[in-house]
């Protein structure tokens, strides 16, 4: 018996901007070449282009003091109840007066955000809607 998984759709690809003006999208770097530049405070904007209509741009403007927060996390289930989607993370990380600070914006698939300095709280909500639908 082969087991299909579902893969979520893409709703976003990123773009990095440098200071130096230089622009880079998915694919035409590493990730991880963005976040050893982003250490030594080389990157001055991180944005998500929308792949869907109706979807908007999300865009974080960074400078010497902070930090790029970004990542995608797949919800899924192994029920079935609903089809696995990603929620994109972005935000940034900043020391203030010695207390580290961060701002995460939580993007959903339908393109609702909920900015949060911890766990989102929309994800239930997202999920109990999409079963609705039968999605």
């Amino acid at each position: 018996m082969q087991i299909e998984i579902q893969k979520p759709e893409r709703n976003y690809r990123w773009v990095v901007e440098y200071q130096n003006g230089k622009t880079f999208s998915k694919g035409e770097v590493e990730f991880k070449k963005v976040l050893e530049a982003d250490q030594r405070g080389e990157v001055k904007r991180f944005a998500l282009l929308p792949l869907v209509p109706g979807l908007k741009e999300l865009v974080v403007n960074l400078d010497q003091n902070k930090r790029l927060i970004y990542f995608e996390r797949t919800i899924g289930n192994t029920g079935n109840e609903f089809r696995p989607f990603l929620v994109y993370l972005l935000g940034w990380q900043e020391t203030i007066k010695g207390v580290n600070s961060k701002v995460i914006m939580y993007i959903y698939p339908n393109g609702n955000i909920e900015i949060n300095n911890d766990e989102a709280t929309l994800t239930d909500a997202y999920i109990t809607k999409e079963k609705q639908n039968g999605v």
